[in-house]
């Protein structure tokens, strides 16, 4: 055993390294948003948003949020002249203590404010808050034993799953870049990095418990045994009923609506949220207008004057009343669909992926919820999903009754027309999963392609809720370790991998890998080189011909000229279709041939065809090389020549010397005879 002790600075490396928020992330996260310390306790905070008790536009409501923590929630927001919002909740633990102010445990406080300047800890810039930049931050304040008051916390612990720090244990569902590596340090830290990009989460009636509500399964039973068992009946129930309230969510939704669209350059960031938010308030007419309005699509990329458009058609909310049936439209097209949704995805999911920026986990259309690669891992292998405690709870034992949620996207998956979403139907967290990395390509013929003198590691540390590991290769036992080195075979063969491990309770899980060994095979080609003249010569390196960008032994070349081991080359095999020439290997490790011209250019041009014979004994299809062959010029006589015998070799009035004025033919000598 060894018993190791880290200082504050090795916790503080060790967190950095991993990306785990500690308490020094939280303080400096504070220290970015509130340097002077002016909300280090609840009241202070309260007097810095404005809230007064009288005529500070704050509006209240009160409820049990039943799919995200279960708590009571007594939830106070408002809106000042400046354009910036406040919004805070008390949290009890049950529906009655929330209605009686009686044993409250924290408090959290979300702000829509001025962003900080210069570095963390610098004094506020004294630009108007009306003109700056603004971003949502968060406080967390917990009862102080000592003055009866509430102190600012650095964690929290809402889901009984243990304290996180903040802002991580916002962002889990207000979403967010939690900087953890930016914020745990001693030294400076740029104020920019306090903007988190998260966001205010609109308030979706239908997700929550009232005393009272014209829907049954609205209404809290807890609350209706208390009231029953004390007599309360009429006004007192109703008025915290989903009715009686729902002007006063509307107005809480409008100043959420607000801090999506008051600057326009965030709205194409919040598309999805703020479609959500028209859509539960609008008629038909007006969610057609809303879903038809272009957002800049996945690049999100619009002019200025389009985000100004843009703003004034989304800032306001329709007039309607509240309605949780709205489907969007990339969920619409059978009723299968949208069961899925309105039974499975908005209760379970939506609230979170709405207001990701990241457009493969936003799940704004049906297709891109089903066939995403992590559901069936992350919700029923890993069970990491839903995030939140009692959203998983909810997802797995139905608060009203009936299937639950999990088998009803189970079923839902196993009967459509894709085969690789199906779920094994005992498939529950818990259970051992075995998992190889690099992932399988379910639609390729193989999920993993090498080269013959290539490696690969599989690695089986991912796999969960087991106790042991055991590979095998084509049936064949090869490894009981967590990690499996692979070494391809010969080319053109396969081989199936499987990794089982084995839980505690003896259950058994399988991974497959397909593994192919790619052949690499020259296939039919042809090349022209440069012209000989008849009867001459040329060499030609038929390796740098047909790959000239490498070694013939290197990876660059492998689909040209087969498959070939280090320091081997390919053996050239001449055949018998040769016109106008000869040809003869001249050397064979340099890759060089001969051809010889036999023939008049007037036959055309000369041509020979082999094949290469890879590492591995397999030839290449046939490889033509045409070389142009071209003829001697003519002689050229300037004039006809009189000469007598003596003029043979000397020039004389009589005959000049040839030589100066006859050309003879390429590569002959010009005779008098």
């Amino acid at each position: 055993m060894f018993d190791v002790h880290f200082g504050d600075e090795g916790h503080r490396e060790l967190r950095q390294a991993l990306n785990l928020e500690s308490k020094l992330s939280a303080k400096n996260y504070y220290k970015c948003i509130d340097p002077l310390d002016k909300t280090i306790n609840f009241a202070n905070w309260l007097e810095s948003a404005g809230f007064t008790g009288k005529n500070d536009g704050d509006v209240n409501t009160k409820y049990v949020n039943n799919y995200d923590l279960g708590f009571g929630r007594d939830m106070h927001i408002r809106k000042d002249a400046n354009g910036n919002v406040y919004s805070y909740v008390t949290n009890y633990s049950t529906l009655e203590n929330t209605l009686h102010n009686r044993n409250e445990f924290a408090i959290v406080a979300m702000e829509y404010s001025p962003a900080p300047t210069g570095n963390c800890g610098d004094t506020p810039d004294v630009k108007s808050p009306a003109s700056a930049k603004k971003i949502v931050k968060f406080f967390a304040y917990i009862p102080d034993v000592k003055s009866g008051g509430y102190i600012r916390a650095e964690s929290m612990n809402f889901d009984g799953r243990g304290e996180k720090y903040l802002p991580g244990v916002c962002t889990a569902c207000h979403y967010g870049n939690n900087h953890t590596k930016e914020f745990n340090t001693l030294g400076e830290i740029p104020a920019a990095t306090a903007d988190l990009d998260s966001s205010f989460i609109p308030w979706d009636l239908d997700a929550f418990l009232y005393t009272n509500a014209s829907k049954a399964s609205l209404i809290d039973p807890a609350y209706t045994a208390f009231a029953k068992s004390t007599g309360l009946v009429g006004g007192e129930l109703d008025k915290y009923s989903r009715e009686m309230q729902e002007g006063l969510f509307r107005q809480q939704n409008e100043m959420v609506l607000h801090t999506f669209t008051d600057n326009p350059n965030n709205i194409p960031r919040f598309a999805h949220a703020i479609t959500q938010l028209q859509g539960w308030y609008g008629n038909a007419s007006e969610r057609a207008k809303v879903e038809s309005l272009n957002f800049g699509g996945d690049a999100r990329n619009l002019s200025d004057s389009e985000l100004q458009e843009l703003q004034r058609s989304v800032k306001l909310l329709p007039a309607g009343k509240f309605d949780g049936g709205y489907v969007p439209k990339g969920w619409r097209g059978n009723s299968a669909q949208e069961n899925l949704y309105t039974n499975v995805y908005d209760r379970n999911c939506r609230m979170c992926h709405l207001f990701t920026p990241n457009i493969k986990f936003d799940f704004d259309s049906y297709d891109e919820f089903v066939n995403h690669p992590s559901l069936k891992n992350y919700v029923y292998e890993r069970g990491i999903m839903p995030m939140s405690r009692l959203s998983m709870d909810r997802f797995w034992l139905s608060f009203t009754g009936g299937d639950s949620a999990a088998k009803k996207l189970r079923d839902h998956l196993n009967s459509d027309a894709t085969s690789e979403n199906d779920i094994d139907i005992n498939a529950v967290p818990g259970k051992p999963v075995a998992i190889i990395s690099p992932a399988a390509i379910p639609k390729n013929d193989a999920d993993i392609e090498l080269d013959f003198d290539e490696e690969i590691l599989l690695n089986g540390t991912s796999s969960l809720f087991n106790n042991n590991y055991h590979w095998q290769s084509d049936n064949i036992s090869v490894g009981t370790a967590s990690k499996l080195l692979f070494k391809a075979g010969k080319p053109g063969s396969r081989t199936q991998v499987i990794l089982e491990v084995q839980g505690d309770g003896g259950q058994i899980s399988q991974d497959l890998r397909r593994i192919k060994t790619r052949n690499n095979k020259a296939a039919t080609a042809q090349f022209s080189v440069s012209a000989i003249k008849e009867g001459s010569s040329k060499l030609i390196n038929v390796f740098e011909l047909l790959c000239p960008q490498g070694a013939v032994d290197s990876k660059a070349c492998r689909e040209i000229l087969g498959d070939i081991k280090k320091g081997e080359v390919p053996s050239i095999q001449l055949d018998q279709k040769i016109t106008n020439g000869d040809v003869k290997i001249i050397d064979p490790r340099q890759g060089v041939v001969e051809f010889t011209s036999n023939r008049s250019f007037q036959m055309g041009s000369g041509t020979f065809t082999f094949s290469l014979i890879d590492s591995f004994a397999e030839a290449s299809e046939s490889i033509t090389i045409t070389l142009p062959i071209e003829g001697y010029s003519s002689p050229v006589i300037a004039a006809s020549h009189k000469c007598t015998v003596v003029a043979l070799s000397v020039a004389n009035e009589n005959c000049e010397n040839p030589a100066l004025s006859d050309i003879a033919a390429e590569g002959l000598q010009l005779e008098l005879s």
